[in-house]
């Protein structure tokens, strides 16, 4: 599976075995970012909003997320999004050289 996103709000994953849209996600704010780790099957999503959508890549539904800007203040914008390689901690760097780092099963 390849994940895309962009401006549009849009976020696809892509069976390359087909080739062919499996699902997509689709919000108001434009993307930023992304990541995905397949062993703990989840995608992160960065928006220009500050928001961090969390999806879970095997049932497709939206898991808890969280807002940059409540820890690092309304300047905050993701820029890029790094899974810690257990899975279980998100690295979020911000367009202000902030960064981060969140369990992701902390509310």
């Amino acid at each position: 599976l390849v994940a895309t996103t962009g401006v549009d709000g849009a976020t696809r994953v892509w069976d390359l075995r087909q080739p062919a849209q499996v699902w997509s996600v689709r919000s108001q704010a434009s993307a930023s970012c992304l990541d995905c780790k397949a062993s703990s099957h989840h995608l992160a999503i960065g928006r220009v909003d500050g928001q961090i959508a969390m999806l879970d890549i095997r049932t497709q539904k939206e898991l808890p997320g969280f807002d940059v800007r409540v820890p690092l203040g309304l300047q905050a914008h993701p820029r890029s999004l790094s899974f810690s390689p257990c899975g279980m901690t998100l690295s979020v760097g911000c367009v202000g050289g902030e960064l981060l780092m969140r369990d992701i099963n902390q509310p």
